[in-house]
């Protein structure tokens, strides 16, 4: 991942819970949008998403250029999210479905302070994996990066 902070287009991932208490893992592509409550830990949560286990195995959904990034979050029990120019329902861009954990990691069992990170950030109207595009109509109170 790019983390140039002179970069206005630098590629951030910030972390959520849904409905069941998965965990999902998004990347903003440079521009993809952020919930407010998920950004204060923008920065902690690449590290500590790089630290978890590999768990198990994964399904790639999409494949755009290098997927590694995602292939390691699906591994080790994150879906992974990645925000796309493909238009969603509502007529604006949405973060992509890229990869589905066959054994999905529930908020409970990730480490501290990760589970702290991850729980910051709640979409209690979703359940991750049963869409392939989650619009920003769906997410809590975003800004775009600056």
């Amino acid at each position: 991942m790019n983390h140039d902070d002179d970069d206005r287009h630098t590629d951030r991932r910030w972390l959520a819970c849904d409905a069941i208490g998965q965990v999902a893992a998004f990347t903003t592509a440079g521009s993809g949008p952020i919930p407010h409550s998920a950004l204060a830990a923008v920065d902690g949560a690449d590290a500590g998403v790089e630290a978890l286990p590999i768990r198990g195995a994964y399904r790639l959904i999409a494949h755009v250029g290098n997927a590694e990034d995602w292939i390691s979050c699906a591994q080790s029990g994150l879906f992974a999210y990645d925000w796309s120019d493909i238009v969603a329902d509502d007529g604006g861009y949405a973060y992509e479905l890229l990869a589905v954990p066959l054994a999905p990691i529930r908020l409970p069992e990730l480490p501290s302070p990760l589970r702290e990170i991850a729980a910051a950030t709640t979409i209690a109207h979703v359940v991750f994996g049963e869409n392939d595009l989650l619009s920003r109509r769906l997410l809590p109170d975003t800004e775009f990066p600056a």
